[in-house]
């Protein structure tokens, strides 16, 4: 079965990206085709994030947060 992990989205502690040289994370959640009983698993979608994008919606530092 799926579990109770269908609607869960992960969250990667902040580290510095490769090409960048900047600081960020990474976040990634399952993707299901619902129009099916049960449904089925098609995969997982991610994104990465600088934290100064973080920075610039808060209003402040963060890293240090």
């Amino acid at each position: 079965g799926l579990g109770d992990d269908t609607e869960f989205t992960a969250w990667v502690e902040p580290y510095e990206f490769f090409w960048t040289k900047k600081m960020g994370t990474t976040n990634s959640a399952p993707v299901f085709d619902r129009s099916v009983d049960p449904p089925l698993f098609l995969g997982v979608v991610a994104s990465d994030v600088h934290m100064d994008a973080f920075e610039q919606v808060l209003g402040e530092n963060a890293q240090s947060s």
